[in-house]
């Protein structure tokens, strides 16, 4: 795993500067990290149960995945998409789509078993819905 030097205090700022050094795979492990660290502050007593949907919830597409979807989707706006490249970005936006699938099914079952309404659950982790287009 890649180090960072640290010396003692560091400003967020400092701090996130040192991430944008990290790897791809390196990153990755970072944030899962940083993502259980948030998962103990708003339950500290978690169940195996809620951790694995919480886990499930804040998984990411790959951020290559995302890059590409960005490159791809400014093409079709654009309207300089190719057909092949046009059969890439859905495949993307298959992966995006079952990926949410996924999280929609964990959301609702964290908030069965906190006995909680979806929207405050959303509320209470962070999660804002998207903003209609």
């Amino acid at each position: 795993m890649a180090s960072i030097k640290i010396e003692s205090e560091i400003s967020i700022s400092d701090l996130l500067k040192g991430v944008e050094q990290l790897e791809e795979s390196d990153l990755e492990k970072f944030v899962k990290k940083v993502l259980k660290i948030r998962a103990k502050k708003i339950a500290p007593s978690l169940s195996k149960d809620e951790t694995d949907l919480i886990n499930k919830i804040n998984k990411p597409l790959p951020k290559k995945s995302q890059e590409r979807f960005k490159v791809l989707n400014q093409k079709r706006l654009t309207e300089t998409l190719t057909s092949k490249e046009q059969i890439e970005l859905i495949k993307i936006t298959e992966k995006f789509e079952g990926l949410n699938v996924k999280r929609l099914k964990a959301l609702a079952e964290l908030s069965k078993i906190r006995q909680q309404p979806v929207r405050q659950l959303m509320k209470q982790l962070g999660i804002s819905l998207p903003k209609a287009a």
